[in-house]
């Protein structure tokens, strides 16, 4: 069965744990997976961040892209103007 691809950005919004377990779910369920999507929501929360990444790459094609600024949030902050 072919894995779903998800992308985050490490340094930005979409590489903290909770978004990435949360567009991971979302990929399985999209996938017809939902057994799969439980599984993973189980497994993904035992252990640290690294654990979690490695969860997730056993479950999907996990790419990883890179941040064009510094501080990811520093467009939220009013700072990168």
């Amino acid at each position: 069965m072919k894995k779903p691809t998800v992308s985050i950005e490490l340094n930005g919004p979409t590489g903290n744990a909770f978004a990435i377990m949360g567009l991971t779910i979302r990929a399985l369920k999209a996938a017809g997976r939902k057994a799969d999507a439980d599984r993973y929501a189980a497994e993904s929360v035992q252990g640290n961040y690294e654990n979690l990444l490695e969860v997730t790459r056993r479950y999907v094609r996990l790419v990883c892209i890179e941040s064009d600024i510094d501080d990811p949030m520093g467009d939220w902050h009013g700072e990168n103007k």
